[in-house]
């Protein structure tokens, strides 16, 4: 009995606390909707607000506005920022080795797939953080499902966005009440070893 509860506490600890995922994706938690997930490859830390239309699309300054005063877990405004990309037609930036590690495999935007924990991704368009010098006044945008980037003007075309933090964030607390249920199970564990005497 006691090492069922043992295995039943250690399986609720590693879901709630954080699982690593394959590729060694670190899933930090949830913040306002948004998943936190440390990326080893790149030392990064990702924030990806569900893609709502409406909600989370917005013009090219609208999401470097954005990502510049996220305050997500703690971090200050203007630690994070739109992924970057190369300044070409090559998807060669943050989300093109993101599409990497995910496993490198296209799609369509209803049948794209490969997200790893990344769940909240869509295949549709997120921005960059980067201007492009060969056509001034647009920027580069990246497309998930077929590994791809394009450009769109820094005003008027509502893509999604997400954002990048240098190295790892702490996780996201626990609540008060898993903390809690390490004790009680202990106790049931004395309880039962008790009444079995």
């Amino acid at each position: 009995m006691v090492k069922t509860l043992a295995t039943v506490f250690a399986i609720l600890l590693v879901c709630t606390l954080g699982a690593t995922h394959a590729n060694s994706f670190t899933y930090l938690g949830t913040v306002s909707g948004g998943q936190l997930i440390y990326d080893p490859g790149q030392n990064l830390t990702w924030y990806v607000p569900p893609a709502i239309y409406g909600t989370t699309n917005m013009s090219w300054t609208g999401a470097q506005n954005w990502a510049a005063g996220l305050t997500v877990d703690g971090t200050t405004a203007g630690s994070w920022s739109c992924p970057s990309t190369s300044d070409s037609w090559s998807a060669t930036g943050q989300m093109g080795t993101l599409f990497t590690e995910l496993g490198d495999t296209t799609g369509t935007p209803a049948t794209w797939t490969s997200k790893g924990p990344f769940t909240n991704l869509a295949g549709v368009g997120y921005w960059t953080n980067t201007q492009s010098t060969m056509s001034p006044g647009n920027a580069w945008f990246y497309y998930f499902y077929s590994n791809s980037q394009t450009l769109g003007p820094l005003t008027g075309l509502p893509e999604y966005t997400i954002a990048v933090h240098a190295g790892e964030l702490a996780s996201v607390p626990v609540p008060a009440a898993i903390l809690l249920f390490a004790p009680g199970l202990t106790g049931l564990a004395v309880v039962r070893r008790r009444f079995k005497k």
